[in-house]
């Protein structure tokens, strides 16, 4: 008798926790969901696709959504980065540990690229945006001179080394 006791109490305490779990990843999201909207309002990519421009202060927008991403990453993604913790301390790596470092992934990614935007390598912009731009705004085999800029995402020339691209 004690212990049917014991096992409805344990059974009682794992559904609400888990209920509280699912409580907790919906509050994230729908709190992450509404942080996205300014940071697609503020996406130059967005902003294409929509046909529409809008720009808060030109040179601080990057900076903006980057520091909107960190809190939806942080925030959106807390429950995920503290399974990556819970997962590797246990050595037993599963779906938190995939999310987590998808999620980590992305977010250095784009901070990354967001500032080093405007760092020299070479004498060449590290930007991601010129690069990807030079890489696939030509064909194959054809030559560039260095008096053919590319502009950003924002209309900005990029410098362009004379140099056969190649894929």
């Amino acid at each position: 008798m004690e212990q049917e006791s014991n096992d409805q109490h344990h059974s009682h305490d794992h559904t609400q926790h888990h209920q509280m779990m699912i409580r907790d990843f919906k509050k994230r999201f729908w709190i992450s969901l509404i942080i996205t909207l300014p940071v697609l309002a503020l996406s130059t990519m967005i902003q294409q696709i929509l046909g529409f421009q809008f720009t808060l202060i030109e040179q601080v927008d990057p900076f903006i959504l980057l520091g909107l991403s960190t809190i939806i990453f942080f925030y959106g993604g807390w429950p995920f980065l503290t399974g990556l913790a819970s997962e590797v301390k246990q050595k037993q790596p599963g779906m938190m540990t995939l999310i987590a470092v998808a999620i980590t992934v992305a977010w250095g990614y784009s901070a990354a690229t967001t500032l080093g935007h405007g760092l020299q390598c070479g004498g060449h912009p590290t930007g991601s945006r010129c690069a990807v731009q030079r890489r696939h705004r030509h064909q194959p085999g054809t030559w560039r001179s260095a008096d053919e800029p590319v502009q950003d995402h924002r209309g900005h020339q990029c410098p362009v080394p004379q140099r056969q691209i190649e894929d």
